[in-house]
């Protein structure tokens, strides 16, 4: 359930759609933060701002699907604390939409270095010695993750059809169908790397009520 998340991060990247749909979903082409002062001295900073459509919606998707992504690992505390970082999660709702992926990749960055040298140290693929898994925390991560998903992708459409008309929804969907492919592969590389642990029959079945549960409520709510 989880990848239908991923698979709509991977689908609407940071970049410019065309200026109407841009000014509406706030997306644009990467450029570098700056400021233009009265004596027209510009100030750069040296930091990408990467806007994808709705930039603090899908932040917010973004971590979601990180954190049911990381929970699949022993050490999963180890993994939530960058995603959980106070700096990041204020820079998902920061007023200069674009600077939270430039800060995101620098804590991933710091994050992998420390994994290896703390793995290295230990002599272990975990850096815990609980097992913190739970695979029932993870399909329900997931399901939410999903219905999230499915209301940003019906958010980015109606947008694209308001603001740029049925060629560019066209478009929009063309670019997704081809995506779709390449996207399957990535995910078949990915599950088989993972090793999840099989769910009990009992949980799957709360699952499903649950899943039917959320999607009600979106229906309810007028999201989907």
């Amino acid at each position: 359930a989880n990848a239908t998340a991923g698979f709509e991060l991977f689908a609407e990247p940071p970049g410019s759609r065309d200026d109407d749909c841009d000014r509406v979903m706030k997306c644009g082409d990467a450029k570098e933060w700056s400021t233009k002062h009265s004596s027209n001295l510009i100030e750069r900073y040296g930091v990408l701002l990467l806007r994808p459509p709705f930039p603090r919606v899908w932040n917010n998707l973004f971590d979601a699907w990180s954190l049911a992504s990381a929970s699949i690992y022993p050490d999963a505390v180890d993994h939530f604390a960058p995603i959980l970082a106070p700096v990041l999660c204020g820079m998902r709702h920061h007023e200069r939409d674009g600077l939270f992926l430039s800060a995101r990749f620098l804590c991933m960055h710091f994050h992998m270095h420390y994994l290896m040298c703390a793995r290295t140290n230990l002599d272990s693929s975990s850096t815990t010695s609980t097992d913190f898994r739970n695979d029932v925390a993870t399909q329900l991560l997931g399901l939410v993750n999903m219905e999230a998903a499915e209301q940003y992708r019906h958010l980015v459409r109606t947008v694209m059809g308001e603001e740029g008309g049925t060629t560019s929804v066209w478009k929009h969907d063309a670019k997704r169908l081809a995506l779709q492919s390449l996207w399957a592969t990535l995910k078949a590389a990915i599950v088989g790397m993972q090793g999840v642990q099989s769910v009990p029959e009992d949980a799957l079945r709360l699952l499903s009520r649950l899943q039917d549960m959320v999607g009600e409520w979106g229906q309810e709510k007028g999201l989907v």
